[in-house]
């Protein structure tokens, strides 16, 4: 392998399955033989539509994700090759949608992640990574992650304001696309919600698209049938969804169990009431017992 050919500027996520010794322990054991089941759909579900999502939306780019699963970590990755600008803030915005599409499949299998997303100077091939961007990204999730929350790094979002301050009429747009997706908490480490993705949903499949692009989209995700996409059925059930109703179930979820694990490790206990506040503040702002708050602000509150 030449190094100087293969080494690259990447954006990459390092990614924990939280509570994997468990899985594994329930499943030869025989205590939960669902467990190994129920992970291993969870995670072909979120490769499947990790891919299925960068294809439509970095094509542009003319880049792919490079995504690696081993053990209970993933890493997934993409090359930055010298994009400035606009096209660093859609390289950017879409990884992170990349990223969070997989945290909210895992969650809705009940799979709790935590992680860390930095930038630097990475090289991967089928044998190997060998990189500094997934160094210090795993130190962001071992080392300030904590909760089930996937970290940024503030030299990434530093690139992103950089741009933002050279080129302010792009603020708009990327706050709409992207901003709001980035929160901080009580210790001001900025992390991505994995929440929100079902009125992203409404919006994509909204009546303003033509049923020709609307079904160009869908043919290229594997969860369809190519030739046979119903557009209308496809609009109808996304209208149907609530994501209220959605949150709520996640919530008592979260809720029952700290009541059946009252036992359970200060430690766990403590990642399981944290994700209980925030999506409690993900339902109604006012709700949370911890403060978390958007790191950009909307656009009218920023003066623009």
């Amino acid at each position: 392998m030449d190094e100087i050919e293969t080494k690259s500027t990447y954006i990459v996520a390092f990614i924990d399955i939280l509570g994997f010794k468990n899985i594994v322990s329930d499943y030869f054991s025989s205590k939960n033989k669902q467990s190994f089941i129920t992970l291993e759909k969870a995670l072909q579900a979120s490769e499947e539509f990790a891919i299925d999502f960068s294809r439509n939306h970095l094509k542009q780019f003319n880049i792919d994700v490079l995504y690696k699963q081993f053990s209970d970590c993933v890493s997934i990755s993409i090359p930055i090759n010298g994009k400035t600008g606009d096209d660093f803030l859609g390289i950017f915005g879409a990884f992170i949608n990349i990223v969070r599409l997989y945290q909210y499949i895992l969650f809705d299998n009940n799979i709790l992640v935590r992680g860390g997303i930095s930038i630097g100077q990475h090289i991967e091939n089928d044998n190997m990574i060998f990189s500094e961007a997934l160094i210090q990204a795993y130190k962001f999730e071992s080392e300030k992650a904590i909760y089930p929350r996937i970290l940024i790094d503030m030299q990434l979002i530093a690139l992103v304001d950089s741009i933002l301050k050279e080129k302010p009429e792009s603020y708009n747009q990327f706050y709409t696309l992207y901003g709001w997706k980035l929160i901080t908490d009580w210790d001001n480490e900025i992390f991505i919600t994995p929440f929100g993705l079902i009125q992203e949903a409404k919006l994509s499949y909204a009546d303003t698209k033509g049923d020709d692009q609307l079904r160009a989209e869908l043919s290229n995700s594997s969860r369809f049938v190519k030739e046979e996409v119903n557009v209308t059925d496809i609009r109808n059930a996304v209208k149907n969804m609530d994501e209220n109703d959605k949150m709520n179930n996640w919530l008592e979820r979260t809720k029952k169990y700290l009541t059946d694990n009252s036992d359970i490790k200060t430690e766990i206990m403590l990642k399981h009431k944290w994700l209980q506040q925030f999506i409690r503040w993900s339902i109604n702002n006012e709700d949370s017992e911890i403060k978390f708050q958007q790191y950009y602000k909307k656009p009218q509150e920023k003066g623009q």
